[in-house]
């Protein structure tokens, strides 16, 4: 993993976070609908999560979480650090939105401590997308998506630290125990891994990388730029043919961007220099992506409730189109920086030792900045349809 490889990634992390955003921020009670037309782009966005995930995981597992300890202490801390401020905070901005504005939530269940407590179960323990049930947290229906991430951190790990066929036996029963709606979509997770090894052990020279990421510039502009709506990845599983067709264009999209990915690792010496010097930027804004995520919605809900513009002012768009992002980006900070204080918590736990000792990667300048990546990726998210 190179320097301009990780930066690179770290970018297309964070414009995948945005392609979510604007997908929720553009509907209809918010809004007016303005920039409804790239809504579908969020559903790609997801699949774009996805793959990075995997990629970061190989990476990691290759080179810095060589034991099954450590890659539970770095998941564990990773997850919780943002997941559960995420779970109180919407709580707590659903409850006062409510009290301010209670027409604003009316589709949305109230908080009984009974109902907290269950979602707050729900929520920590990623059961949220078992089979068929689907738990949404309050306003936050980004949320879902931890219920499949999770479970494909945990397959991975089984089969990557137990004996080979126990771990691969391991995983497989794990996906039979979530269920046909989160196992549907793991091989894509995996592309990710499978694409990180591709690159490692065979690199592309700069100028077939350079061929190999513009052909799949063009092939990703083709199969987004329909803008078509498709069914939201978190829907029940089934063999109906429109289902299994928007399978396949999630599936050639995790391709494409993998393909991307490794055209990039490739070509990354004829980038360097350039994506260098906006280095900086892309660290800060990549290192916001998961907070922003998983609390972009309950934000964006409660702003539009105590707010007395119209949905379709110019007031209110500014307000959720700008002011959210930069709300939310300010909130990660706070919270990211709490990552190492749930490290030592969950190495003092286990009794394992602090990743931060771990071993540098290979590559050496690369090696901090994809460290980075895993410390911020996940997968993104859709709306509820």
């Amino acid at each position: 993993m190179n320097k301009a490889t990780s930066y690179y990634l770290d970018l297309i992390r964070f414009i995948a976070a945005m392609a979510v955003f604007q997908s929720h921020a553009s509907m209809g009670p918010w809004t007016g609908g303005f920039l409804r037309q790239l809504r579908p782009l969020g559903m790609e966005a997801v699949v774009i999560f996805f793959v990075l995930s995997g990629f970061v995981i190989g990476f990691v597992t290759k080179e810095r979480e060589g034991s099954a300890g450590i890659y539970a202490v770095s998941r564990l801390a990773r997850v919780y650090s943002v997941c559960l401020p995420a779970l109180l905070i919407t709580f707590g901005l659903d409850a006062m939105g409510r009290s301010i504005n209670p027409e604003f939530y009316s589709g949305q269940e109230a908080y009984s401590p009974q109902r907290v407590l269950w979602l707050l179960m729900a929520g920590t323990t990623f059961t949220t997308e078992v089979w068929w049930n689907h738990i949404w947290i309050g306003i936050n229906s980004s949320y879902w998506s931890m219920g499949y991430e999770v479970p494909y951190y945990v397959a991975f790990g089984l089969a990557m630290f137990l004996p080979r066929y126990h771990g691969l036996a391991a995983a497989a029963l794990l996906m039979a125990v979530v269920g046909p709606n989160v196992a549907v979509l793991f091989p894509v997770w995996l592309l990710g891994v499978i694409c990180y090894r591709v690159c490692a052990r065979w690199p592309l020279n700069p100028g077939g990388g350079l061929a190999v990421w513009v052909a799949s510039i063009v092939g990703l502009t083709a199969v987004f730029f329909p803008l078509r709506e498709h069914h939201a990845l978190w829907e029940d599983f089934s063999f109906d043919l429109s289902r299994l067709r928007d399978y396949g264009h999630f599936y050639v999209t995790a391709v494409l961007f993998a393909a991307n990915i490794v055209g990039f690792r490739g070509a990354s010496p004829c980038f360097e220099s350039a994506i260098s010097k906006a280095a900086n930027l892309i660290r800060w804004c990549a290192e916001t992506t998961f907070t922003v995520y998983l609390l972009h919605l309950p934000v964006i809900q409660f702003v539009a409730a105590i707010e007395p513009w119209p949905a379709d002012s110019w007031i209110r768009r500014g307000s959720i189109f700008v002011g959210v992002p930069v709300i939310v980006m300010l909130m990660a900070h706070f919270i990211e920086r709490r990552k190492a204080w749930w490290r030592n918590l969950f190495s003092g736990l286990l009794g394992v030792m602090s990743v931060t000792t771990a071993p540098a990667a290979k590559e050496g300048h690369g090696t901090a900045t994809a460290a980075r990546l895993v410390e911020g990726t996940t997968s993104g998210t859709v709306d509820r349809g």
